[in-house]
């Protein structure tokens, strides 16, 4: 799936695999629930949802590519959220853009600090936010984005009317 904001360059795009994977090793096709449970910092008693995602064998993966709009980098953690308590499942990032101790999370978790410049872990995350949330004021604030006019209430600019 390919998801984008009308008015905004670029978007992000999602897939839905089969969590078993023989490809790294395989000898143990759950290599990546065990990485998940090794890397676990966040979550108490994690082990019956690792357990679950073996029975269901789905896993949801969001990619962004570096350099989209701020907007973007927004939305690819909300939907992300959305679809893990949509599902039942957990969070967990490996692409370097958030604070990696936090992970894997519970969605309510992620978006307690998801770009909350105040609850940052590193001064890097803490201005990457700030940067990007200046930039979805400018991006939001561009005369032909469909969010600009002044003179719609907030249903019709979402709906682009």
């Amino acid at each position: 799936m390919w998801f984008t904001v009308e008015g905004i360059q670029g978007g992000t795009d999602a897939y839905c695999k089969h969590l078993e994977s023989k490809d790294i090793d395989p000898e143990d096709p759950w290599w990546k629930v065990d990485y998940i449970k090794d890397q676990n910092t966040q979550i108490e008693d994690i082990d019956p949802k690792l357990e679950k995602s073996k029975i269901l064998n789905r896993s949801w993966y969001f990619r962004r590519s570096a350099g989209q709009p701020a907007t973007i980098a927004l939305s690819y953690g909300m939907i992300s959220a959305a679809v893990a308590e949509l599902t039942g499942g957990i969070l967990r990032f490996d692409d370097g853009a958030w604070d990696h101790k936090r992970w894997p999370a519970h969605s309510k978790d992620f978006l307690d600090w998801y770009f909350r410049p105040d609850k940052a872990l590193t001064t890097d995350n803490k201005e990457w936010a700030q940067i990007c949330i200046e930039g979805i004021k400018d991006e939001i604030n561009t005369p032909d984005n469909v969010f600009a006019n002044k003179n719609r209430n907030w249903l019709q600019k979402f709906l682009g009317k």
